[in-house]
């Protein structure tokens, strides 16, 4: 995915970007991953907004993985920042 990201123009990069917002609170946990992943190794910092949102909706989850997933998120955040 990454070199996938990284072959991308910059009109191309900009187009994805509210794909992987939508990833980003998807109930898919696998897009959730993706999301965040790329995110992260790439430090799309156009996509602080969208993280904080899921942020929002993650504190709103339950179960064993939305505490991972919070805590992963808001580490994402600072390295955004």
């Amino acid at each position: 995915m990454l070199d996938e990201y990284d072959s991308l123009s910059d009109y191309e990069t900009k187009c994805i970007l509210p794909v992987l917002a939508e990833w980003l609170i998807s109930d898919d946990n696998r897009l959730r991953y993706d999301a965040s992943f790329l995110i992260s190794q790439r430090n799309i910092r156009e996509m602080i907004p969208a993280v904080q949102e899921a942020l929002t909706r993650c504190k709103a989850m339950s179960g064993p993985e939305a505490r991972y997933e919070f805590k992963k998120l808001k580490r994402i955040l600072e390295e955004l920042r």
